[in-house]
């Protein structure tokens, strides 16, 4: 009985080898490194439009010209500005705060916006924008935005740990929009709008699923399968 159960078992054994050792090989064949934009040498699970269905992620879809490379989340397109597969992070910014100028970001994005896209953007900093009806007196992490206010409804942007969180919002303030920040561009909390604009520049890190050879194929596998 055993016997007759191991030779039954054999051959899907050796099916799922092959399948895999396939998938394995078309990976090398159809999905090399490729450039996109400043970028160089990007892999899985990147992916450009007309890649074959088995490259990538459409998570992590770039495109690609001569000088930038994008990826949507949500509504807006954000600058990939670098890629480090050693820490499996890779650095967005926001095309609205690439310039270092006074704006609101291109969406609120948060936890909710970008797990909807199939990314994980989290961060202890951000950066979070308040619309007030009041003026904020002594309380020094609310920078005033001249550009975004009128008479009526004043405009702040807080950068700090957390600022997220309803703790940082006064009684007669609501939220307009907030962004993470990058924890290498946080070194000391802004005293200006100028000094929170700057930070914003820089932008704000993403994580690369972390997966070794052999998940990455399975995961391949069904995903053919479930097409």
């Amino acid at each position: 009985m055993a016997a007759t159960e191991a030779s039954a078992i054999f051959p899907l054994v050796l099916l799922l080898h092959l399948l895999f050792s396939g998938l394995a090989a078309a990976r090398q064949d159809d999905c090399p490194p490729f450039s996109c934009g400043q970028l160089r040498d990007v892999k899985t699970p990147f992916r450009r439009k007309d890649d074959p269905a088995i490259c990538g992620e459409t998570a992590y879809q770039l495109s690609c010209d001569a000088n930038r490379s994008t990826i949507r989340i949500g509504s807006a397109d954000y600058f990939v500005t670098q890629i480090s597969y050693e820490n499996s992070t890779f650095r967005l910014v926001d095309r609205s705060l690439a310039n270092g100028s006074c704006g609101l970001p291109a969406q609120p994005l948060s936890p909710t916006t970008w797990s909807t896209a199939g990314l994980y953007c989290g961060s202890y900093y951000w950066a979070s924008f308040m619309s007030c009806s009041e003026t904020i007196r002594n309380d020094t992490r609310y920078h005033l935005l001249s550009c975004l206010s009128h008479k009526d409804t004043l405009v702040y942007v807080i950068v700090a740990p957390e600022a997220d969180e309803l703790g940082y919002l006064h009684p007669w303030c609501e939220y307009l929009s907030m962004i993470p920040v990058a924890y290498d561009a946080f070194v000391i909390p802004p005293s200006s709008a100028i000094d929170a604009f700057s930070i914003l520049q820089k932008g704000f890190d993403c994580y690369i699923p972390g997966r070794n050879r052999k998940s990455t194929i399975i995961h391949q596998c069904l995903k053919e399968a479930t097409r």
